[in-house]
C-alpha cells in the first residue's frame, strides 16, 4: 500500500508517493542525515581553508581528508551532483590547492572528467584558469607531445556564438575523432556542425593527452592561448549524415548501434 511524505525537491519541500512507509521512514531519514551534515560544512570550511559549498555534506570531512592527504581525485569526486561540477570546484579552491602545489592536477583531472564539454563556462573564465598554472609541471602531468611539432590539428564544433567556440581550448591531431565531434554536435541539435583545422607549435601546446593516466585515446591537445587568426573550416557535417546516424541510433539494435557509429567515424 502505497503512502504520501515529504520530499525535498532543489531545496523544495514536496509531497510525494512512496511504496510503503518503511520506505518513506528511510528517506526522511536519510534526509535528516544530510541537512545535519550540511550545518557542520561552515565550521569545517574555517578549520580547512576549503570551499565545501559543492561538496556532498556526507562526504565533505572527507574530502577535507583526501585534500590534507593530496589526494586531488578524491577531493574532488566527492561533488554532491557528479563530475560537472569539478571544475568550479577547482576554481572555489584555488587559493589552497596553489598552496598545496595540487591546482595544475585538480584542474586537469577536472578538464579531462567532464562527461561532456564545458561550454557552459565563460572562455574568459577558462583562459584564466589555465594562464594560472605552472605550464612545466602540467605538461608533465599529460604525455609526451608525439613529436618535435609543429603539429596539424582539428576541432569539431556546433551551434551558434558563443556556444559554438571554433577557437576552444582542446584539439586533436585525429581528424576521424574530430568529425566524431562534430557529428554529435549535430546529434545533440547543434547548427550547422563542422572540422576545423590549424597548425601550431610545440610551444603552443600546454598539455598532449593520449594514453596516459588522463588520457582516452583522443590525441588532445590542450591548446595555451587557444589559436584565434589561423583557424580554417575543413569540411561540414551534411543534415542528411545526421538524419541518417540517429534513424540508425533509434531503433538501439546492436546492428544500428554499429551503423550509426560508423556514421559518426566515417
Amino acid at each position: 500500500m502505497t503512502v504520501m511524505g515529504d520530499v525535498l525537491i532543489g531545496g523544495v519541500k514536496t509531497r510525494a508517493q512512496f511504496q510503503d512507509e518503511a520506505a518513506r521512514d528511510t528517506y526522511q531519514e536519510m534526509v535528516a542525515k544530510v541537512e545535519k551534515a550540511r550545518q557542520k560544512i561552515p565550521a569545517l570550511e574555517k578549520a580547512s581553508g576549503l570551499d565545501l559549498t559543492l561538496h556532498h555534506p556526507l562526504l565533505a570531512e572527507d574530502a577535507v581528508k583526501d585534500f590534507e592527504a593530496g589526494n586531488v581525485g578524491g577531493f574532488l569526486c566527492k561533488a554532491e551532483n557528479g563530475n560537472q561540477f569539478h571544475l568550479e570546484i577547482v576554481q572555489a579552491n584555488y587559493g589552497p590547492l596553489q598552496k598545496r602545489g595540487l591546482y595544475e592536477e585538480a584542474l586537469l583531472d577536472a578538464w579531462v572528467g567532464c562527461r561532456v564539454n564545458w561550454h557552459g563556462y565563460d572562455l574568459d573564465d577558462l583562459l584564466e584558469m589555465f594562464e594560472d598554472t605552472d605550464r612545466d609541471k602540467l605538461r608533465a602531468l599529460g604525455d609526451p607531445l608525439p613529436g618535435p611539432g609543429p603539429f596539424t590539428l582539428y576541432r569539431g564544433a556546433g551551434g551558434r556564438e558563443p556556444e559554438r567556440r571554433v577557437s576552444g581550448l582542446s584539439w586533436t591531431s585525429d581528424l576521424v575523432k574530430a568529425r566524431w565531434f562534430a557529428r554529435r554536435a549535430g546529434l545533440f541539435g547543434l547548427a550547422d556542425p563542422a572540422v576545423y583545422r590549424v597548425r601550431v607549435k610545440a610551444d603552443d601546446v600546454l598539455v598532449y593527452l593520449h594514453e596516459g593516466e588522463r588520457g582516452r585515446k583522443e590525441s588532445e591537445f590542450i591548446l595555451y592561448p587557444p589559436p584565434r587568426h589561423t583557424i580554417r573550416r575543413v569540411e561540414g557535417i551534411t543534415k542528411k549524415m545526421i538524419e541518417a546516424a540517429e534513424a540508425a541510433m533509434a531503433s538501439q539494435s546492436d546492428e544500428a548501434i554499429q551503423t550509426a557509429e560508423a556514421m559518426l567515424t566515417a
